[in-house]
């Protein structure tokens, strides 16, 4: 999910970053398991010794989807537009107004957000908030990792593919779909505050703040959204990896992943500890309490 602020000066970034970074050791294969951010600003380092040792480790490296080969531009226009049912139909008059007026305030000609479900209407109002704030998907860890995993030739694969993504926003009844975009007009008015801390949390590898800035606020603001996000993805990817590790073959596996996946009680962690295979922090704080995430 997703889920990130120009005005930098006064948000203190920690000296040495060091977002967080776990692995998940088998007979023959290990995984390693990195929260990433899918948007970051122009100057924000997030390298560090431990990440960039086990991505050269690793032999391939495993994202949400392949993002270098799998757009998703078809599965988004079939799961995420309805031109025969504008968005200004599907809204009461006082939320088309709030509606009209974020998009004003955000830079969106409100015409191009009539031939979108309200998921993808929230989603493009989150996005032009993130780039307003100064966040860039084109800058974001994943795009960086796609780009040295491509000059070293590693294979790359997904988790999922973009058409199982968008399929989950198309599946959402109307009225969570609906909550999720009047949700959105409430959260986007602090987006650079909220993005600021984000990173910070991000960078200092502070998985219980992400946890209570991501994880807790979405499943505050809808039980079923963060069900269809976190947690029902999460056990669909725990196949995945448990085949890796139960696999006959030798091999060293990089899993990027936005961070939202990697805390909390639904995490893959714990998923993966609950199938029998516990993993360990790799680059924790010096002064950290145990990872409640990392299961049993």
């Amino acid at each position: 999910m997703a889920l990130a602020a120009s005005a930098f000066a006064a948000l203190a970034a920690p000296a040495a970053a060091e977002p967080a970074l776990w692995k998940v050791e088998s007979e023959h294969a290990r995984v390693y398991l990195f929260g990433t951010m899918h948007a970051l600003p122009p100057e924000a380092d997030w390298r560090s010794p431990a990440i960039d040792a086990a991505f050269a480790e690793s032999e391939s490296i495993i994202f949400e989807i392949d993002i270098g080969r799998d757009s998703g531009v078809t599965a988004m226009a079939f799961h995420g537009t309805s031109p025969d049912l504008p968005l200004s139909r599907r809204l009461n008059p006082d939320d088309l107004r709030r509606v009209q007026k974020a998009a004003a305030d955000w830079g969106v000609d409100f015409t191009t957000l009539e031939p979108l479900r309200p998921w993808l209407a929230a989603f493009t109002l989150y996005n032009a908030a993130f780039a307003k704030a100064g966040f860039d998907a084109g800058r974001g860890v994943e795009i960086q990792l796609l780009r040295e995993a491509a000059q070293s030739f590693m294979p790359r694969s997904g988790l999922e593919t973009a058409k199982d993504q968008f399929g989950i926003f198309g599946n959402l009844d109307a009225e969570t779909e609906l909550g999720l975009l009047m949700g959105t007009l409430e959260q986007i008015g602090d987006t650079e505050a909220v993005l600021g801390r984000m990173l910070d949390q991000w960078l200092a590898g502070d998985v219980a703040g992400i946890e209570q800035t991501v994880v807790n606020e979405l499943k505050d603001e809808s039980e079923e959204a963060y069900e269809v996000l976190l947690p029902r993805r999460n056990r669909v990817w725990i196949d995945r990896l448990v085949r890796i590790l139960e696999g006959e073959e030798d091999e060293v596996v990089f899993v990027a992943v936005g961070a939202a996946h990697l805390v909390g009680p639904d995490s893959v962690q714990a998923m993966l500890g609950a199938a029998g295979y516990a993993t360990e922090r790799v680059n924790a704080p010096a002064a950290a309490a145990p990872d409640p995430s990392a299961g049993p």
